[in-house]
């Protein structure tokens, strides 16, 4: 889907006169394909030993990715015909249109992205407890690593562990303190099995959620096939 999708944007860059080939790193934004492909790691807070001696407490490509200042702007004769004119009312642009011929559902395939989101945001709020007490155990952990400050996983964001705004972690560039306290939360992790009691209570509950939302799966499952069906035949894969 991500090499018809760039195909797509190619050649309508081409027929307005611009050499323009999207790779991963340069393309427009396609949340529903060119996602991070280890942001799973997101879920359970959870940098493995070997990832934080590269992103500190932050999941693999988090720093790049995320907080990213976008560009506002849009001044490029090629940026005009990637994005279409700003300010548009109907944005038209080679992203755009290569998202239409791409995934012609491309609208109820976002709306059931949200709904997924809405159902882990749901399943988050029923497993607090259990969660809870995971961190619980993680933090006695943490303790013995001579790291107390930091109480559950999410207090990672701050050196401090008060969970308050610190433009100092994550950095780019992890310093070693930064790498140092990721590995210990790595380790933590696994000796205390947080990740396993965190991940199977939020499969339960999200098992739950979706029981009384029957077809969901399936409606997404067959849009997904519809579209991969298309674009391989716009790629010329087999």
């Amino acid at each position: 889907m991500r090499n018809a999708y760039y195909a797509a944007v190619t050649s309508c860059m081409q027929k307005q006169g611009f050499s323009y080939t999207p790779t991963d790193t340069n393309s427009p934004s396609l949340d529903l394909i060119s996602m991070n492909e280890k942001a799973i790691e997101n879920v359970y807070e959870y940098v493995s030993e070997e990832d934080a001696v590269k992103y500190g407490v932050a999941a693999p490509g988090w720093y790049d990715k995320d907080n990213k200042a976008p560009d506002d702007k849009v001044s490029s004769p090629e940026d005009r015909a990637l994005y279409g004119e700003e300010n548009s009312k109907n944005p038209s642009g080679c992203a755009n249109e290569a998202l239409k011929e791409v995934l012609p559902k491309y609208k109820r395939m976002v709306e059931l992205e949200q709904e997924a989101t809405n159902i882990s945001l749901q399943a988050a709020d029923a497993i607090s407890t259990t969660k809870e007490k995971a961190a619980g155990s993680w933090n006695k952990c943490m303790k013995n690593e001579g790291y107390a400050q930091f109480l559950s996983p999410s207090s990672l964001s701050s050196p401090k562990g008060d969970e308050a705004p610190d433009m100092s972690w994550p950095a780019p560039n992890p310093g070693i303190e930064e790498i140092k306290a990721a590995q210990a939360a790595s380790r933590c992790m696994i000796s205390t099995r947080y990740l396993e009691k965190v991940s199977k209570a939020e499969a339960l509950a999200v098992h739950k959620i979706l029981a009384k939302k029957p077809g969901l799966i399936t409606e997404w499952q067959e849009l997904r096939q519809d579209s991969l069906k298309k674009s391989k035949n716009i790629s010329g894969e087999n």
